[in-house]
């Protein structure tokens, strides 16, 4: 009887894992695409705002550098769960993500035609436990003559 608790209790741990260990958010399109991918279809003084618009949708954001020309931006981010924010007790402490983050922006002249763009893509870990601190380094200590 015991070995059947300890099997559904790993089983348990095993799909809370899978299931509640990653979460996205953004436009999905950039999932899959690079600084190479994004070049060859975004070509500066030729691609055109309908056609930005027919392979990435929506922009996630849109801004106005001057009169003339227009911003859009796309975003896309995925977070991962690491082991150690399922293990009781030590989660609470030491919670962390693996996220993975992109970024498209693209600059339109007047004639909305594509001036400019750039794409970023950023991993890093994001520590939220409480042992996980955000202060920043201490200064150095200077040694005494």
């Amino acid at each position: 009887m015991n070995i059947k608790r300890y099997l559904a209790a790993g089983i348990s741990a095993v799909l809370a894992l899978v299931a509640g260990g990653c979460a996205s958010s953004g436009n999905e399109v950039l999932k899959v695409h690079d600084a190479a991918t994004v070049d060859r279809s975004v070509v500066d003084g030729q691609t055109t705002r309908e056609e930005v618009q027919k392979t990435y949708g929506q922009p996630t954001r849109v801004s106005f550098l001057n009169e003339k020309n227009e911003m859009w931006t796309y975003t896309w981010a995925h977070a991962a769960a690491q082991g150690q924010n399922f293990i009781p007790i030590v989660g609470a402490f030491t919670r962390a993500y693996d996220v993975r983050s992109k970024e498209l922006v693209v600059v339109f002249n007047e004639k909305n035609v594509v001036v400019r763009h750039a794409m970023t893509d950023n991993t890093k870990v994001v520590k939220t436990g409480l042992a996980n601190t955000d202060s920043a380094p201490a200064a150095p200590v200077q040694p005494r003559p």
